[in-house]
This record gives C-alpha cells, structure tokens and sequence, in this order.
C-alpha cells in the first residue's frame, strides 16, 4: 500500500507540471513569470470580484535591471495567469525615462474614498516608491 501511494502521488506531480508547462525551459513552471523581459519583486496581491490581480517590477524594454515599470497579471485560481497590459509604465519611456516605479502596494478602493472611482467602477489604488530624475 505503500507502495502504491507512492507511486500514485508522484504519477499526479508530473500531471501538474505536464498540465501547467510554459514550453519554456527557462520559464517558472509553477509561478507566475511574464511572457518576456526581466521582472522582479511582487508588489500588489489583491483580490476584487473573483478575481486576483498581480502587480511586479517589471521591465519592458530588456532583461535587465532598468526602466523600472509595474506589471500586471490576473487569475481566478492562483495557477493560471494571464499577462495584462503595463500597469504603471516607466514615465517617458522610450526616450528619456525621468521616473521609475519601484515597491509599494495596491488596495481595491471598494468605497472610492480616493475619489479615481468614475462611472461606477470600483478603483484599485497603487502606492509607490519612485526615482524622478533631476531635470538637468
């Protein structure tokens, strides 16, 4: 019986990873990893009407360390994500970046006490450190 546990437990973990595989082998099979680019510490999990919302440092230009943005992921079941569009994009990005976004949090503003709320749609809040370069 042993035996057969063993064997049925490791049977279902190579299910899960067959199920969830990028097709990447450099990619993170288990956990969130953008389609490209270089990504870095999480900096918002909320939930909001089923839904759970992933915010990260993110680079959009390159695989390195630069152009310090926020990314944006959803999900339904914290296994399968799907990549949004950039949620705080580097200010002038492109050209001249003067700021960068770095740690920080997003909240759900259920009762738009922030006031961004518009039409009825419930905002989510994003508080940030940044880096605004000096102007020469």
């Amino acid at each position: 019986m042993v035996y057969f546990t063993k064997t049925l437990a490791v049977g279902l973990v190579a299910g899960i990873a067959n199920a969830f595989n990028y097709d990447q082998p450099y990619r993170g099979q288990y956990h969130f990893s953008p389609q490209e680019h270089w990504m870095n510490d999480p900096n918002g999990l909320l939930y909001h009407n089923g839904i759970y919302h992933l915010f990260f440092q993110y680079n959009p230009g390159g695989i390195q360390w630069g152009n310090m943005s926020w990314g944006h992921a959803t999900s339904k079941d914290l296994t399968h994500w799907e990549q949004q569009p950039i949620a705080l994009l580097a200010r002038g990005y492109g050209g001249n970046v003067t700021e960068m976004y770095f740690s920080g949090s997003a909240v759900v503003d259920v009762k738009n006490t922030s006031g961004f709320g518009k039409d009825g749609k419930t905002p989510m809040v994003a508080m940030y450190t940044s880096y605004v370069r000096p102007p020469h």
